[in-house]
């Protein structure tokens, strides 16, 4: 059932933002482009609930688990969707360093007054359909590389978020 409302959520969304005027997301850029970058990761995505937590030496690996969190990329704002696939009125900014290398993320939110804060800083890789973050632990710096399975390395505090693109069905 839930596939079934993602997948009519996901193409009334699609048929919106087709419809309406958005950023200039051509994604020809020279390399390290963030706008280029950005465009590759439009569209719907699942977090995947799951991945590897490291503090302070040690390691938490969470089994992965079936339907978490929605969410969908447009221009450059992170829109989270409720368990009916409709948007939940959170919403944040994505900025990208493609240049870094890792790769750097930040999520960001208006915050009172319109100022903005930082919500979340991280590291991350992207393919077409996967997205691996790896998320700075409050208080802690941005990791400077990923998390590897029963080798933690001190310095790499972090959380690992898996993220898959959410197909539509027939596509």
């Amino acid at each position: 059932m839930r596939s079934f409302i993602i997948t009519a959520v996901g193409l009334a969304a699609a048929a919106v933002l087709i419809a309406t005027p958005g950023p200039d997301l051509r994604g020809d850029g020279p390399k390290g482009d963030s706008q280029a970058e950005l465009k590759k990761l439009q569209g719907l995505w699942m977090h995947v609930p799951g991945g590897i937590k490291q503090q302070d030496g040690g390691q938490v690996v969470r089994g992965p688990a079936r339907d978490g969190p929605c969410f969908f990329i447009w221009g450059d704002k992170l829109i989270w969707l409720d368990k009916e696939g409709k948007p939940s009125g959170e919403e944040e900014t994505v900025t990208l360093d493609p240049a870094a290398d890792p790769k750097r993320i930040k999520f960001t939110k208006k915050g009172e007054r319109g100022k903005e804060h930082v919500l979340r800083e991280g590291i991350y890789e992207a393919t077409a359909d996967v997205w691996t973050i790896h998320i700075a632990l409050a208080g802690k710096p941005v990791p400077k590389r990923f998390l590897e399975l029963n080798k933690p390395v001190e310095g790499v505090d972090g959380c690992e978020w898996l993220v898959g693109r959410c197909k539509i069905q027939g596509k």
